[in-house]
């Protein structure tokens, strides 16, 4: 991925001065996915405003770097008295980017995107339609009113659009086709969740506890099966933002950190409404319980709320305009039986492996603290290769890959086509074409708009076409 796409994980998050360094790239990717719903950031022309914000952004980054001059006092000047100290908050400050655990968990999170480049695309159907989102945000340069002609489905965004928005603006940037640039997302929102992770756990327990149970915890997690429940992709990415958001709510006192954790909010609620709800309803009931003055906080927390109800209100509108009383109460008695154990699992581990590092971290012993250093490494060896082996299960074969491309360049753009099972949600979204009956997976929200489509005839077989010369 080009400097370019790397980019829009720093800015413009980095322009938020008092930001901690573990929602700078939180708060960045929930820009880019909130204002592509916000005009005048939304299409048409998507590309070019990313790219000439992308450049703003940058310019007043440098700011930053121009030395600070204090000008002397005029002769017979005398200082003000300093005002009395404020009162003490109970907030625990956020590990800062220098110290041993805040570069492990950072390095952990980096080594997440070093596997990448082996891979191909985002695994399962659930990525495989937010990568045909993203390629018709592509090829319209901006968010269109259907999913023609890929997909038979109106309105476009009603299903966790963040996901969808972020790999069209990474294709834009970096030249990617959709189909890496979805996983690229993935992956970043992969380290992403470990360090929204660290950050939470910092805010009621010490930095080293904090980095080795956020460490452990996702790496004996079933992956991706404890995200299942969720959508995998749109779970991952609102974690993402939804951490580093509860840190903020929970662990600080400001209203800076309170508008902060609204765009991080707002963001999450564009890649998974229901968790989002959840997890804004459990960080209001930790904030209250920990604040010393009910009255502030609860301020606090209703500014927060209410400001991210108006950012994410422009992306949530195609998701209230599609989904009916019906499709609302299919969703809800759909059989989660084989998903609640991963889920359950995956929780547990996450919110309580910082515990078993407590008692351990304040010891001198080296001996302890090598042991505690191998636990660091294999829990991030472990991690890696169970994301990464998360990407490789869903890869399609070369042999596939091939005759994906080969319908891409003969194939009408009218044309559709049939493939196999496993293969047929690819189809969209790696080749660009549509997909004859039955069909892809879509999303229970347009199950109404897909039951009233029309029937497509094959085209062509993707099996059939022939290889090249």
């Amino acid at each position: 991925m080009s400097l370019l796409g790397l980019a829009l994980v720093v800015l413009p998050g980095l322009l938020v001065v008092r930001a901690p360094w573990t929602a700078v790239a939180p708060l960045s990717l929930s820009f880019w996915a909130l204002s592509a719903w916000w005009p005048p950031f939304a299409g048409p022309g998507r590309g070019r405003i990313v790219a000439a914000t992308l450049a703003a952004s940058f310019l007043l980054a440098l700011l930053r770097l121009v030395p600070k001059h204090e000008l002397e006092p005029p002769p017979g000047w005398r200082p003000p008295l300093a005002p009395p100290p404020p009162p003490p908050r109970a907030f625990v400050p956020s590990p800062a980017l220098a110290s041993a655990p805040s570069l492990l968990v950072l390095a952990t999170a980096l080594a997440l995107l070093a596997p990448v480049p082996l891979w191909h695309h985002a695994p399962g159907p659930r990525l495989a339609f937010q990568t045909t989102t993203a390629r018709l945000l592509v090829w319209r340069d901006g968010v269109p009113a259907n999913a023609e002609p890929l997909l038979p489905l109106e309105p476009l965004g009603a299903h966790a659009p963040a996901l969808a928005t972020l790999a069209a603006d990474v294709s834009h940037l970096s030249g990617l086709d959709p189909g890496p640039a979805a996983l690229w997302l993935v992956a970043a929102a992969a380290g992403l969740l470990l360090v929204g992770l660290f950050s939470l756990h910092a805010t009621w327990a010490r930095p080293w506890p904090a980095a080795l149970g956020a460490l452990l915890g996702l790496a004996v997690s079933p992956w991706p099966g404890f995200l299942t429940l969720l959508g995998e992709g749109e779970a991952l990415v609102a974690l993402a933002f939804l951490l580093p958001a509860v840190a903020l709510l929970v662990g600080h006192a400001s209203r800076s950190s309170a508008v902060a954790g609204a765009l991080l909010l707002a963001a999450s609620a564009l890649a998974q409404p229901v968790l989002t709800a959840a997890a804004a309803l459990l960080s209001a009931g930790a904030a209250l319980t920990r604040s010393r003055e009910r009255r502030p906080a609860a301020q606090r927390l209703a500014l927060s709320f209410i400001v991210a109800l108006v950012l994410a209100a422009p992306g949530l509108w195609p998701l209230a305009r599609a989904l009916s009383l019906r499709e609302v109460a299919a969703i809800a008695l759909a059989p989660r039986t084989l998903e609640l154990p991963p889920f359950a699992l995956g929780l547990l581990f996450a919110a309580l492996a910082p515990f078993a590092f407590v008692r351990a971290a304040e010891r001198r012993s080296p001996r302890v603290r090598a042991v505690l250093a191998g636990v660091a490494v294999v829990a991030a060896l472990l991690l890696v290769v169970r994301v990464h082996a998360w990407f490789a299960a869903g890869q399609l074969s070369d042999e596939t890959r091939s005759a994906l491309a080969r319908a891409a360049a003969s194939v009408p753009l009218t044309g559709s086509i049939c493939a196999a099972d496993g293969v047929r949600d690819f189809v969209p979204a790696l080749a660009g074409r549509r997909v004859g009956e039955p069909g892809v997976w879509v999303p229970p929200v347009y199950s109404e708009e897909w039951a009233r489509r029309e029937r497509q005839p094959c085209a062509e077989h993707l099996e059939s076409l022939p290889a090249d010369p």
